[in-house]
């Protein structure tokens, strides 16, 4: 789209619309717009516009009355009229979006009623401006065959060039083109190439044994365009090898590109075979060649003219070495180039160095028009507001023409014009003048300034562009008078006016020899360094002055005499003035320019204004339930914080729900103490610790499984070091016994590594293009020795590695009663016996780059896995590879992730030999085929590989100018080494030029911290400073180095700069915390722990107590806060500077310079649980001790053996230390019992018992077991052992549970003489299936009696019965609300459904004081939680924390809060007024039409209706909302009803009635998985409540008695459909007058008669379980009929499920490790198998908040993969809740597709259990779902 700016105006119209005008076939009307509308419109499109443009007016001040989105169609109107849609954009921008594209070469007049946008005067009401679209054009340009690579002769495409002039749809240009071969229609691809530019694709033809024909036909009528035609192309056979074309390309280089049927050879030298030579065969000497697989480009020395023959000799190889067998020879026209002028180098900045000039060149030119337009210095300030150095926007509002001429470049005779010729202009005159001042120079030349011989065209005299002064034109931007880059598509012929246009080229200029580097801190302190560009010197007593955007002054002063000035700004500085003399400089300082250092390793920890944070907690998992201890050390090295400056601490759930918040301002010395714990039921997963502080936040994960801690302690070790092939495990049990003769397995998942050895850094030894060494192998399975040790082999059978492996060691060790220990190590694995290294030449020392044509060495090592070379003869095999332009660009990526031969073309393939291990190899690339290589080289005998990329390029001040490569100025230094203690020194390598200087600057993460100046010598430049405190823990060394400007002739940037980073190690910041204990301490005792610092230091500390077994788990090392306070910091100081500017020295000849002419002036769970794992872990701190003190604590030590860790966390305000130590725990008798984790019904197991004798004394144990109720002893309940060493033994109990469900308890004794060990264990005896609902509705007519019964057949423990009776209808009500109230999610919408119907419990069930207190609490408790939801606009989001709100949890959230505070509840009233402003902006800018044809329009209605709705019920009402949504095109129902009560609320009645007068109630079903969550019975609940407020008391009741029937059946319903009804149900009770009260009799099992009471509301009895039946009568003794309901509540006994399915199939099996199936009823102990489930979407609609519910046997234990770091359980798994017995996973599956969940298992203890059903469903339709009936499996 073409954009005008008023200043513009005149010069597009007349330029443009005329032409357009005049080619319309009806007269057209042109409209001058009058230049005044610049008062009121600062832009809009006009000219030529794309058909795929927004049509834009730009109005110069903001639209300040509200105007409707309806109302702005009719002030922006466009003829012809064209479907569309106006927005307003921003404030003051009226966009137009067409409907569709705009038909091509069609003229439009567009109208804008100013007027109703802004205050205008009189005859301003109305602006009119026009417009065009472009006429199409289609054109298809050949190309010819590719191949794919260099080996591939049969197949090939063909590609050719499809360009449009304007936008086409792409579907309607396939449709204009069509492909055929021998007569067949052939598919083909259109890909975007550019703007209305394609890439035509054949694919894959394939060539046969004659030749085919294949024709490309295109005609534009689909696309409104007249073009038409077709080309054949000839197909050649498959052994065809020949030339296909020859094609002169003439761009910046002169080159022949020759297409042939076959890639060619890249190994063959084309000189003397390709030949170009001229009529009188006179070769063209000098060509250079580049081979792309078929084609081959030939490159021309110097511009050639006329007839000449390319000739193709017979002999030229194919890829395969096929011959070419005749010569080809092709006649070619060389034209006169085309006219064309471009800049030397690039950058606005010109130093004096040679004088002020401005070098150029020109081709067939014999003259140019020059201008000069100065940009006053009193203007550049408001000039670079809107432009860099180089723009040129708004030229005429800061600058004036001051020169203009005819420059003649045919003066020098010698000079052939048809050749580039570099002309120099002298701008010394213009510049002198005002030398503060930016001058942009721009050339253009016309026609007839042209070489080429053009009929009839004279050459025009030279017309300056128009100024007198009083002519508003003036004051318009310079542009369309043939200085403009903008450019019409031309046919491409220098012979055509239109080739001129956009041809013009233009720079500014700043004569300036000022150098300006700016360094800013955090601290906001500005340093200046100047340097004179001349000499590098610094430039002392130059003025500084900083600016802001609106150019007031914020500072300044003078550079001292190292060029330097530092200085506190108060604002953000955008320009940077620096002057001396007559010279000035500008910088600008925005961020966008602050010089790149993504190059560089300046990463690092964040520490703004010196506040730093370390969170730590004193183990690395815990199980739910567990308490969880958190500390905080805060570090404020600046004393930023008050001390009672507040931290907040909260603690988040997997899923990101906020469960605990706490702000704390108490603390010891900084170290803050949080203590929170998780419920037992809780989710498991990934927990985050979060703590703020102001803007600062600090996060810890917190791993909650349900992990069992080790008893034993396991390791693996290399036997015989570092790189040995064979490893040791090593066994104990925790409190010192041996693991004597325990099974032992070690299982390793291997992946790839970086490979590097030491003292070879600098060579890559991987390979790129390998991409194996994924592997999962078992290595041992065995027993171990009776010291508890084994060796084992660690050889693994690995393929196609590119380097070394990392290796993932799991290893189990098993107790003989069949639980296990677990270790996981990782390590580094060695797949070969020798690793081939390669080194690439470092190249350019600024930005790494090898230069083309000139020869660069490469060097081999090969090393041996310790990394030393490996001597003996060895053969390598080199290969060099071209990674092919086209492929590397077209965004698939890089070589890696496709097709290796398809990315590449093979440059060499060599052998090479080497006995030393070490060599070398040269390698150079011809100019032409710059670009990205790899060099791949493999040792034959090791089989290893290894690969490096490397570019290719030319020159640095060649590449300056080529369009496809950025100039780089990166510097490459070095440190004598990387880690310095303070007061080390520090030396610097810098790679320098002569007489250069380089500016050293010291920078932390805060500030510089020593800087200064050095003089360069030619080579490298050393240098040294003293590392102080400061810079600790780590500093960025920052070198600029600057070169005099003449110096740039010696191909270097005048500015090189590079970072490195160096650590520095300050030894006062370590503490050294001593722990003083005893190495042995007995269970149930209490130990004295006396803590200290080595040296006396004062500290501050906390003190852990955990379990080895918990800690070993995850490789707990105890917490380090030193690494954390004094981790690498990133660099915190920006620098900027202009060197990127400056204009390289000219090295070119000055003998003729040209001139310018002119002269101007110008968290809770579900009942007790088993406490199964206990932790051992003690918390206490945060203590405090003086200099030179000491603390003892005493600590309680419970019923536990094994082993311990001590830990000690210490701080003294910037030291900080750790200490640990390890303790036994342990007596001379002890017991370790062997149980599942959780137990089920009916099931048998093997109870094992370790009893352990530690002493000698411990000779005859006697050994008992103790069990309550939930178990039955199969045998006898004591045993006895007999030692006669050292050592344990075994002994097994055989146990069952009996058929009922609750807590478990085992306690075992041990005794010997006056030794006794006990253990008790509590475990969950859980249930195998959910719960179910026995339900009986009674209708209950006076004097009618009825008999029925409970039948407590289920599960002792989990039975309950209730009698419910009302003079209502029955809703099943207490089944109803526990499932709304024990819902396991917590999203926005299900919090409130579960608090929101107990606000009206009172109206449907008689609750007694107990009850009502419950419900109270759980009112607070969810207004409370729904704080988390609301976000900073007032809205709730779907989740706790979530910034986007939920439009319908919005709502109903509020709705909730609303109903709440009418029932005296207590609302916050910020939550409240936000909810209502949000609510009400919401309302206000809805508006119907945006939904229109959206699939959720009816959706999207309601919401609008309901928030409405809620703003009547607050007293709020958005009336005018209400009115346009009444009267809204296709209002839904729903959205009527929910409307209609809005109406209600505001006391119009009679609107409301007739809204829904014509509404039938009935609903069709449909269910919304997300959305509002609707569905047919929450919209019939919805009706029901609006019923009740419009009085319709007769329908209500009919609409009550089928939602009620719905309640009372066994349907699922969501918990919105359970919460709205529920809700309805009670309104329209306490609504309902005149219920009459009745009397029930009923007695249980024939005794104890109880007469009650009954009313309206509910009343409730509950029946105790028993065994068996318990019989039931019920009398109605009153004079109205009772509906009464009967539940029974209980668990099912196991063995009566079934399978099912519904709308989903579910297949599930199980495979053994090598992947072979297996029986799951009856697997030995200590097997691993995986447990596989596929889930089948058999529909094309999407399925979303999937649940898989997984129970497995309590004898199998579940592999929790995510603890150790192993394999996800399957891609589409969005999270897992992995718990002792079950998994269950959280998954979405897209229509028609399958996904495969795994878990991975183990048979840990013998018995017999039941394997529950596997059940997977939609959480909000349970109409989709499938079901796998269990089974009872037997471990062996």
């Amino acid at each position: 789209m073409k954009r005008t700016f008023f200043p513009l105006a005149f010069f597009i119209l007349s330029l443009i619309l005329c032409i357009l005008a005049a080619c319309s076939s009806t007269k057209t009307e042109i409209i001058n717009v009058d230049p005044a509308y610049r008062e009121y419109v600062s832009g809009y499109s006009s000219g030529m516009v794309s058909r795929g443009d927004v049509i834009r007016v730009e109005l110069v001040d903001s639209i300040s009355r509200n105007i409707s989105k309806k109302k702005l169609q009719k002030i922006f109107t466009i003829s012809p009229e064209i479907p569309g849609k106006v927005v307003l954009v921003g404030s003051r921008t009226l966009d137009f979006i067409p409907d569709k594209a705009l038909p091509s070469g069609q003229f439009y007049t567009a109208n804008v009623n100013l007027d109703q946008l802004t205050q205008v005067k009189v005859g301003f009401e109305e602006f009119k401006f026009q417009f065009s679209t472009f006429e199409q054009e289609l054109d298809v340009d050949l190309y010819g065959f590719e191949s794919y690579n260099e080996f591939e002769l049969r197949y090939q495409k063909y590609v050719a060039s499809v360009s449009t002039q304007d936008y086409v749809e792409s579907y309607l240009l396939k449709k204009s083109i069509s492909v055929t071969l021998d007569g067949k229609a052939l598919n083909f691809k259109l890909e975007e190439d550019g703007t209305n530019q394609w890439e035509l694709v054949v694919d894959s033809i394939k060539r046969k044994d004659i030749a085919q024909e294949l024709i490309i036909k295109w005609n534009g009528k689909a696309i409104r365009s007249n073009d038409a035609g077709s080309r054949k192309v000839k197909v050649p056979a498959i052994g065809d090898f020949t030339v296909q074309n020859v094609n002169i390309f003439d761009e910046d280089d002169q080159y022949v590109e020759i297409r042939f049927d076959d890639p060619i050879s890249q190994s063959q030298d084309l000189e003397g075979l390709i030949r170009v030579v001229d009529q009188k065969d006179r070769e063209v000497l000098g060509l250079t060649f580049e081979v792309d697989f078929n084609v081959v480009r030939v490159f021309i020395p110097n511009r050639i003219e006329g007839f000449y023959r390319v000739e193709c000799k017979r002999g030229i190889k194919n890829a395969a070495d096929g011959k070419m067998l005749k010569t080809v020879e092709q006649d070619l026209t060389f034209e006169s180039p085309k006219p064309k002028v471009r800049f030397i180098g690039s950058g606005s900045i010109l130093p004096n160095s040679q004088g002020l000039i401005f070098p150029f060149e020109a081709i067939s030119l014999k003259a140019v028009d020059v201008r000069i337009i100065r940009i006053y210095e009193k203007n550049v300030q408001h000039f670079l507001q809107v432009n860099d150095l180089d723009g040129d926007d708004e030229l005429t509002r800061f600058g004036k023409i001051i020169a203009e001429s005819k420059v003649r470049l045919d003066g020098d005779k010698s000079k052939d014009l048809d050749q580039w010729n570099t002309h120099v202009i002298n701008l010394e005159k213009w510049i002198t003048a005002e030398p503060g001042a930016i001058y942009q120079v721009a050339i253009k030349f016309n026609k007839s300034y042209t070489t080429c011989k053009c009929v009839d065209e004279k050459e025009r005299d030279f017309v300056k562009t128009a100024e007198d002064g009083w002519n508003e034109r003036d004051w318009h931007e310079y542009g369309f008078d043939g200085y403009s880059t903008w450019s019409y598509r031309d046919d491409g012929s220098p012979c055509t006016d239109s080739y001129y246009y956009g041809k013009a080229i233009q720079k500014n200029i700043l004569a300036s020899n000022i150098g300006m580097v700016f360094k800013l801190d955090v601290e906001k302190r500005a340093t200046a360094f100047l340097s004179d560009m001349l000499t590098t010197a610094p430039m002392a007593n130059a003025e500084v002055a900083y600016y802001d955007y609106t150019t007031r002054l914020i500072a300044k002063g003078t550079t001292n005499s190292n060029g330097e000035i530092s200085t506190n700004l108060k604002r953000k500085p955008f320009l940077m003035i620096a002057k001396k003399g007559n010279q000035r400089g500008y910088l600008k300082l925005t961020d966008g320019k602050v010089n790149s250092l993504s190059k560089f390793n300046v990463s690092g920890t964040y520490a703004e204004e010196g506040i730093k944070g370390f969170l730590y907690a004193e183990r690395g998992v815990w199980r739910p339930g567990d308490s969880i201890y958190i500390n905080f050390m805060l570090q404020d090295k600046k004393n930023m914080l008050p001390d009672s400056h507040p931290v907040n601490f909260e603690f988040r759930d997997p899923s990101g729900n906020v469960l605990y918040k706490v702000s704390r301002n108490t603390h010891l010395n900084d170290v803050y103490d949080f203590r929170v714990a998780t419920s037992a039921d809780g989710k498991t997963g990934t927990y985050q610790a979060i703590v703020n502080i102001g803007n600062y936040s600090y996060y810890k994960d917190i791993k909650v499984e349900t992990i069992k801690p080790n008893r034993l302690k396991v390791s693996i070790e290399p036997k015989n070091g570092k790189n040995s092939d064979t490893s040791t495990i090593t066994a104990a049990w925790l409190h010192g016994a041996k693991a004597d003769g325990l099974k032992a397995e070690v299982e390793v998942q291997l992946t790839p590594m970086r490979t590097s050895f030491k003292n070879y850094e600098a060579y890559k030894f991987d390979s790129p293009i390998r991409t194996g060494g994924n592997e999962q192998q078992i290595l041992f399975s065995g027993n171990l020795d009776k010291d508890g040790k084994a060796d084992f082999s660690t050889k693994c059978e690995v393929s196609d590695a590119a380097g070394l492996l990392r290796a993932n060691y799991f290893t189990k060790v098993y107790e003989k009663g069949g639980d296990y220990s677990v270790d996981r190590k990782m390590a580094t694995f060695s797949p070969y016996d020798a690793y081939v290294g390669i080194k690439t030449p470092k190249g350019s020392k600024y930005d790494l780059t090898l230069e083309t044509e000139k020869k660069h060495r490469f060097s081999f090592a090969i090393l041996n896995r310790d990394g030393n070379l490996k001597t003996g003869k060895r053969k390598l095999h080199l290969k060099i590879y071209k990674i092919q332009r086209q492929w590397w660009y077209s965004g698939i990526g890089d070589v890696e992730s496709y097709n290796f031969q398809k990315a590449t073309i093979g440059m060499r393939d060599t052998v090479l030999y080497t006995e030393s291990g070490l060599l070398n190899f040269d390698y150079s690339v011809p100019k032409y085929s710059y670009g990205k290589y790899l060099f791949v080289v493999t040792d034959e005998k090791s089989g290893h590989q290894a690969g490096s990329y490397v570019h290719f390029d030319w020159d640095y001040w060649s590449r300056a100018n080529r369009s496809d490569t950025e100039k780089a100025s990166m510097l490459s230094f070095s440190t004598d080494k990387e880690s310095y203690v303070k007061g080390e020194k520090v030396q610097l390598s810098i790679p320098s030029p002569t007489n250069g200087r380089a500016l050293i600057s010291v920078e932390t993460s805060q500030k510089i911290v020593k800087k200064f100046w050095i003089e360069t010598k030619a080579g490298e430049t050393v240098c040294e400073f003293e590392t102080t405190a400061e810079m600790s823990p780590n500093a960025f060394v920052h070198v600029t180095m600057i070169q005099p400007h003449h110096n740039t002739q010696n191909d270097l940037p005048i500015r090189m700069y590079g970072v490195m980073p160096i650590k520095v190690d300050d030894p006062f910041t370590h503490l050294k915390p001593v722990i003083s204990m005893a190495d042995e301490i007995r269970p149930e005792s209490k130990a004295k722990i006396k803590i200290k610092e080595e040296n006396g230091r004062k500290m501050t500390y906390t003190l852990a107590i955990v379990d080895e077994g918990l800690l070993d788990l995850t490789h707990f090392k105890t917490p380090q806060p030193w690494n954390t306070f004094y981790a690498k910091e990133a660099l915190g100081i920006q620098t900027w500077d202009m060197y990127d500017e400056v204009i390289g020295a000219y090295s070119g000849s000055l003998d003729h310079m040209l001139s310018v002419g002119g002269d101007g002036s110008a968290i809770v769970g579900n009942g007790p649980k088993a406490n199964r794992f206990p932790p051992m872990v003690r918390f206490i701190g945060p203590f405090e001790i003086p200099a030179g003190g000491s603390k003892t604590h005493t600590v309680d030590i419970p019923s536990y053996i094994g082993s311990v860790r001590v830990m000690v966390v210490a701080r003294d305000k910037e030291a900080y230390g750790e200490t640990q130590k390890e303790v036994k725990v342990k007596k001379p008798l002890m017991v370790l019992a062997t149980m599942p984790r959780v137990l089920g019904p009916g099931e048998e197991f093997s109870l094992p018992v370790d009893v352990f004798a530690m002493e000698k004394h411990i000779k005859n144990v006697k050994v008992s077991i103790e069990l309550n109720d939930m178990f039955k002893l199969e045998d006898s309940n004591s045993k006895s052992i007999e030692f006669t060493q050292e050592g344990d033994e075994v002994i097994n109990f055989k146990v069952s549970t009996k058929e009922r469900i609750g807590i478990g308890k085992v306690k075992i004794k041990a005794v010997s003489g006056n030794e006794v060990a006990t253990q008790e264990i509590e475990i969950d005896i859980r249930p195998s299936n959910p719960y179910t609902y026995d339900t009986e509705e009674i209708l209950l007519q006076p004097g009618a009696s009825k008999e029925t019964e409970f039948d407590f057949d289920g599960l002792t423990g989990s039975q309950s019965g209730v009698i419910q009776v009302s003079t209502l209808p029955a809703i099943s009500l207490d089944k109803r609300m526990k499932y709304l109230i024990n819902y396991p999610h917590g999203c926005v919408e299900q919090t409130t459904s579960s608090v929101f119907p107990q606000l009206y419990l009172n109206s449907l069930e008689e609750l007694d004081a107990k009850s009502k207190e419950e419900v109270e609490r759980n009112i607070k408790g969810g207004i409370e939680r729904l704080q988390l939801f609301q976000n900073y606009e007032g809205g709730f989001g779907y989740w706790p924390g979530e910034s986007r709100s939920s439009d319908w949890g919005t709502n109903y959230a509020g709705h909730f809060l609303l109903e709440a505070e009418l029932a005296g509840y207590k609302v916050p009233a910020y939550m409240k007024t936000r909810w209502i402003s949000y609510q009400k902006r919401v309302a206000e800018n809805w508006d119907a039409e945006d939904y229109t044809h959206s699939w959720n329009s009816e959706s999207q209605q309601l919401t609008q209706a309901y928030r409405l709705y809620l703003l009547a019920l607050v007293g709020e009402p958005e009336i005018g909302a209400m009115n346009r949504l009444k009267e809204a095109n296709r209002l839904s129902k729903m959205a009527k009803w929910r409307l209609a009560t809005a109406y209600a609320k505001i006391g119009q009645i009679e609107t409301a009635k007739k809204m829904i007068a014509n509404e039938t109630l009935i609903i069709a079903a449909y269910k919304e998985l997300s959305g509002t969550f609707g569905s047919n019975i929450r919209d019939k609940a919805i009706i029901l409540e609006a019923q009740i407020l419009l009085k319709e008391q007769k329908d209500a009741t009919e609409t009550m008695k089928d939602v009620a029937s719905i309640l009372s059946s066994d349907k699922w319903m969501s918990t919105q459909e359970t919460a709205y009804s529920l809700m309805s149900i009670a309104l329209y009770a306490n609504a309902k007058s005149g219920v009459s009260s009745g009397k029930l009799e009923y007695s249980l099992d024939g005794v104890n008669k109880v007469s009650k009471s009954i009313g309206k509301k509910i009343s409730s009895v509950e029946v105790s379980e028993t065994s068996g039946k318990r019989r039931l009568k019920l009398v109605n003794r009153g004079s109205a009929p009772l509906y009464v309901t009967v539940t029974t509540r209980k668990i099912p006994k196991v063995g009566n499920e079934q399978n099912k399915s519904s709308k989903l199939k579910m297949n599930v099996w199980y495979e053994d490790l090598d992947g072979k199936n297996i029986d799951p009823s009856k697997i030995e102990q200590g097997t691993e198998f995986m447990a596989f489930v596929q889930l089948i979407n058999p529909s094309t609609r999407d399925y979303k908040e999937m649940a898989l519910n997984q129970i497995f046997p309590s004898g199998w234990e579940v592999h929790n993969s995510r603890l150790f770091g192993g394999p996800s359980a399957g891609e589409d798994v969005r999270y897992q809740d992995i718990r002792d017995d079950r998994v269950l996973s959280y998954y979405n599956l897209k229509g028609t597709t399958s996904t495969v969940i795994k878990v991975r298992l183990h048979a840990t203890y013998k018995g017999k259990f039941y394997k529950p059903a596997v059940y997977s469903e939609a959480m909000y339709d349970h109409g989709i779902q499938a079901q796998r009936k269990g089974e009872w499996v037997e471990v062996l």
